[in-house]
């Protein structure tokens, strides 16, 4: 089996292998990255004959990823590797004449940078694991792209940082929801880091996330211009501490707050939990059962599968969709096109997210002037209409009756709640 594959083995560091970042300077003659400028003509044979061997050079003779020919030489008791094929490092290296002085002087000027990828991932929040894939595989493509080496983690934060300590690790990206606290303890490092979904600006951290405000207030609007006043929402039961105060889910925030403005804010429309297709089915039946004759007449679900499991409890019922109830949901994954009716979505752009994300935090990383203080990308969602919500103009009604205007200004006082809603 050719050796290449045991860089991926789950023992250490994947990536692919070592190399100079597209952003470095060009400092070993005759190897260059793909968008690094090409050396004078005149003078690439001199300046290759000066050089001595590197890793690549010891990996091509071998035969196996520059990757382990590295983790070899430095004696990574993690690699999983076969006594002939590290002998072999080992002969290849000695027959070149690579050695530690070299080796010192390519980790110094050669090495490339690591990101460790970190998500969190739980069993009640199986969406998470889905919506997360696709923010992590842009991003990954985009960090390679840009010459850095990934490491993949899965976890809370405590695990992030025992997998992180005594590893080369220049940059952390988290994705998924993670609390205050946990950005702290991942912060203790003094590593650069960004967080992708969850607003970390309070910890002084960059973030890139959905801008949740805007959307939560286009899916209430499109509700309110079809006559729907009885709005509920199915979203997640975290918080996040900050002193004594404590920050709800960002949807919960602006449905509370921009409801309440216009009269329509019930609290026991709201349900909380975790995010999996079983809670939204579970939260969407107490529903039912709680509001026998005032069952709301539209729902916003601030993940996918909540609004899976909800559709599938509002079917069990025996009632229409969009015609007694409608939804619309947040993320919008494939899984939005796999139902009956098709799921009405706020649509997050996550290939953006992720590119946006891995520039930015490459742009942490070599400490650029304009990354000094710390700051939030917030990307706008689209809202796709399909079969969960009302969506012809005759049924439409334009502003709400009742004084206010559907598109009356709207302000967050301070987005800091107490406990509960």
């Amino acid at each position: 089996m050719n050796e290449r594959a045991d860089q991926n083995d789950g023992k250490g560091i994947g990536g692919e292998g070592i190399g100079t970042p597209d952003n470095a300077s060009d400092s070993t003659p005759g190897q260059r990255t793909p968008n690094a400028a090409a050396p004078p003509a005149s003078k690439p044979r001199a300046q290759s004959s000066r050089r001595g061997p590197t890793i690549r050079d010891v990996a091509r003779a071998a035969d196996v990823s520059a990757a382990t020919v590295s983790r070899v030489l430095n004696n990574d008791e993690t690699l999983s590797v076969t006594p002939a094929t590290r002998a072999k490092i080992l002969a290849a290296a000695e027959r070149l004449g690579y050695h530690k002085n070299h080796q010192t002087r390519e980790r110094r000027s050669h090495r490339a940078k690591r990101i460790a990828i970190v998500e969190k991932l739980t069993e009640v929040y199986e969406s998470e694991e889905m919506f997360s894939y696709y923010i992590r595989s842009s991003l990954s493509t985009e960090l390679t792209r840009m010459g850095y080496d990934v490491l993949r983690i899965q976890g809370d934060a405590d695990n992030a940082t025992r997998k992180t300590v005594g590893t080369e690790v220049d940059g952390i990206a988290v994705i998924g929801l993670f609390t205050a606290n946990e950005i702290e303890r991942m912060k203790r490092g003094s590593r650069p880091i960004i967080a992708i979904y969850s607003d970390t600006l309070l910890q002084q951290c960059t973030c890139v996330t959905p801008d949740f405000e805007s959307a939560a207030i286009q899916a209430l609007d499109h509700f309110l211009t079809h006559g729907l006043k009885r709005i509920g929402l199915l979203c997640t039961d975290v918080q996040f501490a900050r002193r004594n105060m404590l920050f709800d889910d960002p949807f919960l925030r602006t449905f509370r707050d921009y409801l309440s403005q216009l009269g329509l804010y019930v609290p026991g429309y709201v349900y909380r939990g975790g995010l999996s297709t079983e809670l939204g089915f579970g939260m969407m039946r107490t529903a039912i059962r709680e509001h026998p004759d005032d069952l709301p007449q539209a729902f916003l679900c601030c993940a996918d599968v909540l609004a899976v499991g909800a559709l599938q409890a509002l079917h069990d019922a025996g009632l229409r969709v969009p015609e007694d109830v409608s939804l619309i949901s947040f993320q919008g994954t494939p899984v939005v096109r796999q139902t009956f009716p098709q799921l009405t979505s706020l649509t997050v752009d996550t290939t953006a997210m992720g590119v946006a994300a891995a520039r930015l935090l490459d742009a942490v990383v070599r400490r650029e002037p304009t990354t000094e203080v710390p700051c939030k990308v917030a990307f706008k969602t689209k809202l796709e209409l399909r079969g969960t919500t009302l969506n012809d103009e005759e049924s439409a009604t334009g502003p709400v009756d009742n004084g206010f205007r559907v598109m009356r200004p709207y302000r967050l006082v301070n987005g800091i709640h107490p406990r509960g809603i």
